[in-house]
Formats: structure tokens, sequence, C-alpha cells
């Protein structure tokens, strides 16, 4: 069987036109997906969802199910980077720099 492709900016656009009026429009979008999902769910398929704009967004979906994503580089950034991490990691590096461990390049 093979998968198809959903674009949230499409859906967003339908629902925006169709119904929910009073629902904002992030929601509604995040609604039809987690539905799709769970048709997808049932067969031998999987959704990729796009147009991601926040990790935020990745995460919520990634908890109701949704597992294939695609997204731009900022949202990839905003996946992997922590600020504490980030900040160990360059305290390490100053430690490290004062050992004599690390050379210049």
């Amino acid at each position: 069987m093979e998968g198809f492709v959903v674009d949230v900016k499409r859906v967003v656009w339908l629902l925006k036109s169709t119904s929910f009026p009073s629902c904002p429009s992030w929601l509604q979008g995040m609604t039809e997906i987690l539905k799709m999902q769970g048709i997808v769910d049932q067969n031998e398929c999987r959704l990729l969802v796009a147009s991601i704009r926040s990790a935020q967004e990745v995460g919520e979906l990634a908890a109701q199910g949704a597992n294939t994503f695609t997204v731009s580089p900022q949202v990839a950034e905003e996946l992997v980077m922590d600020p504490l991490t980030a900040a160990a990691a360059e305290l390490f590096e100053e430690h490290a720099a004062e050992m004599g461990a690390l050379h210049d390049r």
C-alpha cells in the first residue's frame, strides 16, 4: 500500500473554509492530522506531516501518535537545542581549554 503526504497549511485552509468557525486554525489543523493518523494506523502506510512551525507542534502531534514529520532547519534546531545543554557544553569546553585538553585548530 502506498503512503500519502499531508500539507498542514492545506488542511488548515480547508478547515477554515468549511468547518469549526470558532476554533483557532492551528487547532483545526492539529485535530485533522490526528484524525488522519488514526486512519493511517489501521493500514500499512504512513502519514508525513509537513509545514510544522514549531517543536511544540511536533511534540503535541507525536504525543498523539503521529510519527513522521518533515520540518524546516529552524524547527529541527529547536527540537535538538536546549539552552541548559548549550551552556553546559560551553562550560565544559572552557574547563577543557584551561586544562590544555583542547588544541587550536
